[in-house]
C-alpha cells in the first residue's frame, strides 16, 4: 500500500469521527435550550430489590420508565420502557403497551410513592422529583455550552469536534491532491483496512453493552477490548 493510501486511510477515519460528534452535541445543544419548555418532569426512586428507576412523564398521558442499571439477570444498561396513562376504572395506572410493565398510581408534581410492576418483578418505590436537569437517564442530552469565559460542560466537545473537522476536511483535500514524499502517486483506496477498523469498533460497541433487538448480550469490557485488537490487526 503506497504513502498516500495510508495518509487517506487515517483522515478518512478522523473525518468520519469528527463528523460523527458533531451532529451529537448540536442535537445535545438544541435539545438543552428547549429544556427549559420540556412539559413534565422526572422522578427517581429505589424499587424493592435495591433497583433505582427514574419516571419521566409529560404531565399528561405519556411516561417512560428507566431502569437505570437493568433488571436482575440481563445486561447492566439502563432500559427504557414507555408507558401510556390508563384512566378505565376510575384511577390512572400507566401502562405498557405489551403488559409487561405498570406503574400505580400515576405521577403528579412532587414526590410520591407507587407500586411498579416489571415481568415478573413487583415492588413499591418512593419517587423524588429530580427534573430533567437532575435526571441521570436523560440528564445527559442537557448539556449546556456556555461562552469562552464561562464554559459549560458541552463547550469543549463542540469545539472539539469542530477543530477534528477542519482539520479532517484539509487532510483529506491534501492526501487526495498530493503524492508521497518521494513524489510516489496516490495509490488506490484502502478498502479492505477500512472496512477492518470501522468494523472492529462498531464489534467493540456491540460486545460491550450488547444489541438486545437483536439478542445479542453485553460480553463487557474485557471481551470487546480483545475483539477490538483481533479484528483491526488484519
Amino acid at each position: 500500500m503506497s504513502w498516500g493510501a495510508h495518509k487517506s486511510l487515517v483522515s478518512l477515519t478522523l473525518l468520519g469521527a469528527a463528523l460523527g460528534i458533531v451532529p451529537a452535541v448540536s442535537r445535545q445543544v438544541s435539545e438543552a435550550e428547549s429544556a427549559a419548555a420540556r412539559p413534565g418532569s422526572v422522578l427517581r426512586g429505589n424499587l424493592t430489590g435495591g433497583i433505582w428507576v427514574e419516571l419521566a412523564h409529560d404531565g399528561q398521558n405519556y411516561a417512560e420508565l428507566a431502569i437505570l442499571d437493568g433488571l436482575p439477570g440481563g445486561p447492566p444498561q439502563t432500559q427504557f420502557i414507555p408507558l401510556s396513562a390508563d384512566r378505565s376504572g376510575g384511577s390512572c395506572i400507566l401502562r405498557a403497551q405489551d403488559g409487561a410493565a405498570t406503574v400505580s398510581p400515576c405521577p403528579g408534581y412532587g414526590s410520591y410513592t407507587a407500586g411498579i410492576s416489571i415481568s415478573a418483578m413487583s415492588g413499591s418505590a418512593v419517587f423524588q422529583e429530580v427534573g430533567w436537569e437532575g435526571s441521570f437517564a436523560w440528564g445527559a442530552t442537557n448539556y449546556e455550552v456556555g461562552e469562552a469565559a464561562r464554559m459549560g460542560p458541552g463547550y469543549f466537545p463542540l469545539m472539539l469536534g469542530i477543530i477534528l473537522s477542519i482539520l479532517g476536511v484539509i487532510i483529506t483535500f491534501q492526501s487526495l491532491t498530493k503524492g508521497g514524499p518521494g513524489g510516489d502517486k496516490i495509490g488506490s483506496f484502502a478498502w479492505r483496512p477500512l472496512g477492518f477498523v470501522l468494523g472492529a469498533n462498531l464489534s467493540f460497541g456491540a460486545l460491550l453493552v450488547g444489541l438486545p433487538s437483536i439478542g445479542v448480550p453485553a460480553f463487557g469490557l474485557i471481551v470487546a477490548i480483545y475483539a477490538l485488537v483481533f479484528i483491526a490487526s488484519f
